[in-house]
């Protein structure tokens, strides 16, 4: 990595210039596109959930909820990558080091190429097991394996899919992400509405269809991105001398990313026993829990993109020497992602029953007479999840990721987990119960991680 010395460029390769704006109008420069990134994958899950909800039935809708979490779960590994790809590249174009910030986005692929194909690898042998450990009721067992077994072998293309926006975020760029997820929601939707409904020349191969149309659609992705990056986007350019793999570059991309995904992991794997908890209730539980969590993600996507511009300014910010503006950029951030999760909230609390019908058929009724409740428990989360979501993104973006994870363990080991199997298996509260866990570790974390963001020492850490 000798070309990385004297790397410094007097402008930034990006059409826009973060540096030349005012906060807010970097803030809404990053966030409005991440908006709609978020919202976009948002609605592959939509998707999928609307087709079975809609044309399969509840045995379906509980295999596609309990897929989902699981490939978060293998999604999700990625963060031990993208969080310090992200934090660096940020850092380094803050500066002016591109060459720099185009060796991290190249390395980061090499870390996710060899995590991913292990996925993949390791994924298909275990995956029927899995689903039995999570005790998925029997009648959707074998259709949460299917699902999986067909997105599995896209895991690599997922992966360039993933870190290589997060490399273009660091970079300023979150309009790349947002065009591509436009392209990924075309092909899913339209390949695997005709491919379960029969639409024209297309077989009508039911559940297969929904599996077979969300891998088509993220191998898209992967492909689109890969291609962005080999014609150099926003100064980061794909440069195969640049994927040998490059141990102290490595080891400094992970010292960030480890913390940051070991958090992730810590989140998903005590949501799968949470979840095992809300499948021992039943599969209309299940699917009641599934149908409100994916109408409380209309909230939550705006706190994530928030919480990207926070990351990214935060970043970028403390790579140009100034930690105040990265404190204003975080606040503006916070303030602007949380008075839109509020609003959202006021619609949850005033219309919750209406809301979850979305997604069921009207034979599948009683599954939303139970979601609508609990969404009138999420509108008094979203104040405390916004604190949580958008402040623990500035954190990482100045690469201080060991208090997050710290505040993740104390919330879900120390309240969730324990409340959750109090309140269904000793208590009998059902489902309602197992979400006012959920909202006291919601609470409990968002003081937390104010309180380290106040402290002000992440505008200390090293990168």
């Amino acid at each position: 990595m000798s070309d990385m010395s004297g790397s410094h460029s007097n402008s930034s390769p990006l059409r826009y210039s973060l540096r030349d704006s005012t906060i807010l109008q970097q803030v809404l420069v990053l966030a409005v596109p991440a908006f709609i990134d978020q919202f976009l994958r948002m609605m592959v899950g939509f998707s999928d959930t609307l087709l079975a909800g809609q044309y399969l039935t509840e045995a379906h809708l509980a295999a596609i909820i309990m897929a989902d979490y699981l490939v978060w779960f293998l999604t999700g590994l990625f963060v031990m990558v993208s969080t310090g790809s992200t934090a660096m590249v940020a850092r380094f174009s803050g500066s002016n080091q591109w060459t720099q910030a185009q060796w991290v986005t190249n390395q980061s692929l090499t870390l996710a190429l060899a995590l991913s194909i292990s996925i993949t690898a390791v994924g298909l042998i275990v995956v029927d097991p899995c689903i039995s450990a999570l005790k998925l009721q029997d009648d959707a067992h074998p259709f949460a394996v299917e699902y999986l077994t067909w997105l599995l072998p896209v895991m690599p293309l997922a992966m360039i899919e993933i870190i290589g926006i997060a490399c273009l975020r660091g970079a300023g760029d979150t309009r790349s992400g947002m065009w591509i997820m436009v392209g990924v929601n075309i092909i899913n939707i339209s390949t695997s509405w005709c491919l379960v409904l029969g639409l024209g020349p297309f077989p009508a191969l039911g559940w297969t269809g929904i599996a077979i149309g969300t891998s088509i659609s993220h191998a898209w992705g992967g492909l689109a991105c890969g291609a962005l990056l080999v014609h150099g986007r926003a100064g980061l350019k794909f440069k195969p001398s640049q994927l040998i793999p490059h141990g102290p570059l490595i080891r400094r991309i992970l010292r960030i990313s480890l913390p940051a995904g070991g958090d992730l992991v810590t989140v998903i794997l005590c949501h799968l026993v949470y979840m095992s908890l809300i499948n021992s209730l039943g599969t209309y539980a299940t699917a009641a829990h599934g149908i409100a969590l994916r109408a409380e993600s209309m909230a939550f996507l705006s706190a994530v993109a928030f919480s990207v511009a926070a990351t990214t300014l935060s970043g970028q910010h403390l790579g140009a020497k100034s930690p105040q503006k990265a404190v204003q950029a975080t606040w503006t951030a916070y303030a602007m992602g949380t008075s839109l999760m509020v609003a959202i909230g006021g619609l949850f609390w005033m219309f919750p029953y209406q809301i979850v019908s979305l997604f069921v058929h009207e034979n599948n009724q009683h599954v939303a007479q139970l979601a609508a409740p609990l969404l009138q428990l999420v509108a008094w989360c979203m104040p405390f999840l916004g604190t949580t979501i958008i402040l623990t993104g500035s954190l990482r973006g100045a690469g201080d990721t060991r208090w997050p994870w710290l505040f993740t363990l104390v919330g879900h080991l120390g309240i969730r987990l324990p409340l959750a199997f109090a309140f269904t298996q000793i208590w009998k509260e059902g489902l309602y119960g197992a979400w006012i866990a959920m909202f006291l570790d919601i609470f409990l974390r968002s003081g937390m991680v104010l309180a380290r963001f106040l402290h002000g020492g992440w505008k200390n850490t090293r990168i």
